[in-house]
């Protein structure tokens, strides 16, 4: 037994630098959970009784939050960092999806990675075109095929994750999805993405909406009678939805998908340095120092950036944003570009017709980070299920695979057009 842990259904809320234990029990079977916390430790280690599926971090500090296979649902717990633990603002529409698994790939670590490996060459391939913009720099626009402006056949632009790319399974996967049921489609690389660097010291961000705003009225000039929808992934995704509260009813979009979104970055940085999830912070952080040094080889450039080679300013998300993100997009402090950054309280404010979709089992999102139906807009749909991962959704079985999000997505954009005639229903 930990030193100061105690079983019981009670909520306890423990001072800084004290031990704190919270014991919650199931609502219907006799599972007790009891997370235990010490100031100064990244991870709150745990007794359980009966069931052993992989605890959830709610708030990266004291408030954990495990699920339990044999019942979910579970009451409040209360936190140090005053965290109250409403369910209807943790579970946010909780079970809203009905996504299930592949079969053997349950595990939220399985089914964030799976993809990778299973489809890990590029099979579509497409043009790129290049766009100047007003600032100087430029943004790389891939293609599978000529754009053309047809009212009937809608035009998808879609916004990759950290460190993506047009040849990320997830994007070609989608791609192959919206192809086939007559959907034009383009991907656009934020700052500096896809191996070729960008002409200015900034990149890009996970408030960065500038850029797809801008992209999105070129293409709109271009294609004057096409519908442009969007579809935004895990930092694409948190990018789409700042950009749409942003924009409110003056949109130029008519629909809208934002997956795996990291909608508090205050929050999901502290997920993200907890636990397993250090893996993808530590993977994700090499990608960005890769970059980065690629970058710094023109010395003009590295004298405009901070030392690429301190591996002090890679230790974690916080750091680096604290030493390259926050001072080159021109943000006061880390803290200060969270909050800027940060989605989930624009959510009221967007008027497009916008599917949100999130697993609450995510090693990069807290679940708090998830909205409840209440802190979204009538245009929008939660669409939050127990599983998934991080953009995983891998449903099926390990033998046979399928990818629920390419059909789930195609499936929305086609019910906000409704009866176009062009465009094939899933």
């Amino acid at each position: 037994m930990y030193p100061g842990a105690r079983w019981g259904t009670d909520w306890l809320q423990a001072g800084c630098g004290q031990p704190a234990a919270v014991g919650v029990r199931s609502l219907y079977t006799q599972c007790v959970r009891i997370r235990i916390w010490f100031e100064g430790q990244p991870e709150c280690p745990e007794i359980c009784g009966i069931c052993s599926v992989q605890s959830v971090c709610m708030m990266g500090r004291c408030l954990n939050l495990r699920l339990c296979d044999r019942f979910p649902n579970s009451l409040p717990m209360v936190s140090s960092d005053g965290y109250a633990g409403d369910p209807s603002s943790i579970w946010a529409g909780y079970m809203t999806e009905k996504f299930s698994p592949a079969t053997g790939l349950g595990n939220c670590h399985l089914q964030t990675v799976f993809g990778r490996f299973h489809r890990p060459s590029p099979w579509i391939g497409t043009e790129c075109r290049w766009y100047e913009t007003p600032d100087g720099d430029c943004l790389a626009l891939h293609a599978p095929h000529f754009l053309e402006d047809d009212p009937s056949s809608p035009l998808v632009l879609v916004l990759h994750g950290l460190e993506g790319s047009v040849a990320s399974p997830y994007v070609q996967g989608l791609m192959a999805s919206l192809l086939e049921r007559q959907f034009q489609v383009a991907v656009m690389h934020f700052r500096g993405c896809g191996g070729v660097p960008n002409r200015l010291p900034r990149a890009y961000h996970s408030g960065d909406s500038e850029d797809p705003r801008w992209l999105v009225g070129q293409l709109q000039e271009a294609f004057p009678s096409t519908p442009i929808m969007v579809v935004g992934y895990s930092l694409g995704g948190n990018v789409l939805l700042k950009m749409l509260g942003e924009d409110g009813a003056c949109s130029r979009i008519v629909a809208a998908v934002a997956v795996s979104s990291p909608m508090d970055l205050h929050a999901c940085s502290r997920r993200i340095n907890t636990g397993l999830s250090k893996l993808y912070q530590r993977h994700l952080l090499g990608c960005l120092r890769m970059t980065l040094r690629q970058k710094a080889a023109d010395p003009g450039m590295a004298a405009a950036l901070p030392n690429v080679d301190d591996g002090a300013s890679f230790v974690n998300f916080r750091r680096f944003d604290h030493v390259f993100t926050a001072p080159l997009h021109g943000f006061r402090s880390v803290d200060d570009y969270y909050t800027q950054a940060s989605s989930k309280p624009l959510l009221r404010d967007i008027r497009v017709p916008t599917l949100i979709i999130n697993a609450i089992d995510d090693p990069f999102v807290c679940p708090s980070a998830i909205p409840s139906q209440r802190e979204v807009s009538s245009a929008v749909r939660l669409g939050v299920s127990e599983r998934g991962g991080h953009v995983g959704f891998v449903s099926g079985s390990l033998w046979q695979p399928t990818y629920w999000l390419e059909e789930t997505i195609p499936r929305f954009l086609c019910s906000v057009i409704g009866g176009n005639p062009r465009v094939r229903l899933p």
